[in-house]
């Protein structure tokens, strides 16, 4: 394909890309509507593949120049990062979490109801029978309980208040983590840990 019908073929697509980039930069729009949104990320992908022909066939051209120039202002615009501010995590908490949370509402509220019918049967099964919390609790945890004492206490005793507690954090985002990925798994590894932290939470401690 020559120069000249290469450009033929793609003109439109980069004269929309460059409008639309135009756009963003004159307004600087922080947030985009889901359709803009596709558009612009399938036109830079385009664009990029457009890039990659022109830079094997048609180097050192002005057409190469030019779009190297568009997809450069486009990656700006698509993976530009954000500062982080006061008003941007007051944003966050008084209106992301609660529109997420309204959006996700069913599985918020199976996982509400997994927890707490795990804490129901725990509490049950204790009550019933004083000795299955051996089945599921370190000894050391139950004699704190019996004692009055946190059950931390064997932990910040042993290292310092700083590492036990990074070592606290880190295990409850790994758990975290495995149950973000267990969606995969149609929830049925979530699922599973969920229960198993709830009805033996010394595994997960």
């Amino acid at each position: 394909m020559n120069m000249a019908t290469f450009v033929r073929k793609n003109r439109a697509r980069w004269e929309r890309l460059e409008k639309l980039l135009t756009f963003l930069e004159r307004r600087q729009a922080t947030q985009l509507d889901r359709p803009t949104l596709h558009e612009l990320s399938h036109l830079y992908r385009a664009s990029t593949s457009d890039l990659a022909f022109a830079q094997t066939y048609y180097p050192g051209t002005t057409l190469l120049l030019f779009l190297h120039q568009l997809v450069g202002r486009a990656h700006h615009q698509i993976y530009r990062t954000e500062g982080i501010t006061a008003k941007g995590i007051g944003e966050f908490f008084r209106h992301d979490i609660p529109r997420i949370t309204r959006k996700n509402f069913d599985f918020v509220t199976l996982a509400a109801i997994l927890f707490l019918a795990a804490f129901a049967l725990g509490l049950a099964a204790v009550q019933a029978d004083e000795r299955v919390a051996h089945l599921v609790l370190p000894t050391s945890v139950i004699e704190d309980v019996y004692a009055g004492r946190m059950w931390t206490r064997s932990i910040f005793s042993a290292v310092p208040s700083t590492v036990s507690s990074t070592i606290i954090l880190s295990n409850n985002i790994t758990v975290a983590f495995w149950c973000f990925i267990g969606g995969m798994s149609c929830g049925i590894v979530t699922t599973l840990i969920l229960l198993s932290c709830l009805l033996f939470p010394g595994r997960c401690i």
